[in-house]
């Protein structure tokens, strides 16, 4: 929100201190993006019905040519662009938005272009030097920051890589085997990051959305498998998010065997 509201300021000069005043604004951004961007744009009075939710491509990327003819358009109406929100991994399937060709887009036309990174680009922060009440919206706040600086400070920055680089790999061992699976199918193509959509696919099944709700519901139930489901362009998912430390390549392939067991069973009428 303080990034937007920096935007919002650039765009429609004198917005933070007389409102909106009558102006209208537009904010850019894939229609996967995370529910944060529309809170902050209601919250600064631009309003949702100013959120141009765009196409995503096939590997679900918001498509920059979508962007460009949005922002063109909007202009020609009288609408003043803010920003533009690339998102650099989505909640949903972690599809990470083409960031160059977006700033091509927004540089052409004078955009304020604001990269949404709260899943997959975990920040290197520096000592600005800059106090928190100034560059934040908040004034008090919980030592967040701690639990962060202290693991840093016990484990090294190697450590932190070395976990990520696992769990993608993790996230790219499930995708193939998922693949390779005559009774279940992947979403889409190989993971950015460490998310992978799949649902399974049994003979007989007649609704596939509500085998595979039953199914999210169950593998809670059991308890050997953690995961949520997710509604998809309409349809329901099962979707593993590797982001532990501990899990295994054992851990992961159970996820595969735990489905299995459980969807046949919900399949036969069990």
């Amino acid at each position: 929100m303080t990034a937007l509201s920096a935007a919002r300021e650039r765009a429609l000069p004198g917005s933070r201190t007389d409102g909106m005043a009558g102006r209208r604004g537009a904010v850019y951004c894939s229609r996967e993006v995370h529910y944060s961007i529309t809170r902050a744009v209601e919250l600064l009075g631009i309003g949702s019905s100013n959120i141009r939710a765009l196409p995503i491509d096939d590997e679900r990327k918001l498509r920059p040519d979508a962007v460009a003819e949005a922002i063109d358009r909007d202009r020609e109406q009288g609408v003043t662009p803010v920003a533009v929100v690339a998102t650099g991994g989505t909640t949903l399937t972690g599809a990470v938005d083409p960031t160059e060709a977006l700033a091509e887009v927004c540089a052409e036309r004078g955009v304020w272009l604001h990269l949404d990174g709260a899943y997959g680009l975990p920040a290197a922060a520096t000592s600005s030097g800059a106090h928190a009440v100034d560059i934040t919206l908040e004034y008090s706040r919980p030592f967040r920051a701690l639990k962060a600086w202290l693991a840093f400070r016990a484990h090294g920055a190697p450590a932190f890589r070395e976990a990520i680089e696992r769990n993608l790999h993790e996230a790219r061992l499930l995708y193939e085997a998922v693949k390779a699976q005559p009774d279940f199918e992947v979403l889409g193509p190989p993971p950015q990051l460490s998310i992978v959509p799949f649902r399974h696919t049994p003979r007989g099944a007649a609704d596939l959305n509500d085998h595979n709700a039953r199914l999210a519901q169950a593998m809670l139930a059991d308890g050997r498998v953690y995961l949520a489901s997710a509604l998809i362009d309409d349809e329901v998912y099962l979707r593993p998010c590797f982001v532990n430390f501990r899990t295994t390549e054992e851990d992961v392939l159970a996820i595969i065997d735990v489905a299995r067991e459980l969807g046949d069973r919900l399949a036969r009428g069990g």
